[in-house]
């Protein structure tokens, strides 16, 4: 699982999300009509989340949620409060599909909890839980 929020006892957590699939799949913006990143939540309370996008690279093995990474603008705000929830980063993936040299993907996208207060937290399934995957989705037309 994932805490993201902050938690007495795991502090700031964050998930960091990179993708490899617009450059490399020669994805163009206008094929694109559709992209969702769907997670699941542990807990019963309504969910205060959202994407921002990651301004400059990182590294999953020398990095963690404690790094300050440089970050931009809200991507997407929770658009699901059931116990998936869904975010809609279409806007993102037509962005990251004009960029030539595929950093904008590479650097991704930063889960957040918007108010990050002492005691707000969210439990997110992660990937490897075997009845709830976490999920890309791309709807191409």
């Amino acid at each position: 699982y994932s805490v993201i929020g902050q938690s007495e006892d795991a502090g700031i957590g964050r998930l960091m999300i990179r993708y490899k699939f617009a450059k490399p799949l020669g994805l163009r913006s206008a094929s694109v009509k559709k992209a969702t990143y769907s997670t699941y939540t542990l807990g019963p309370d309504r969910q205060n989340l959202e994407l921002v996008r990651l301004l400059e690279d990182w590294c999953s093995l020398t990095g963690n949620w404690n790094d300050h990474y440089e970050i931009g603008k809200r991507t997407a705000l929770l658009e699901s409060v059931t116990p998936e929830l869904r975010f809609d980063i279409t806007d993102e993936v037509k962005m990251w599909c004009g960029d030539p040299d595929g950093q904008l993907e590479h650097n991704g996208v930063l889960l957040k909890s918007v108010d990050e207060a002492v005691g707000v937290y969210n439990v997110l399934l992660s990937n490897d839980n075997t009845l709830y995957r976490n999920r890309t989705e791309v709807l191409l037309g």
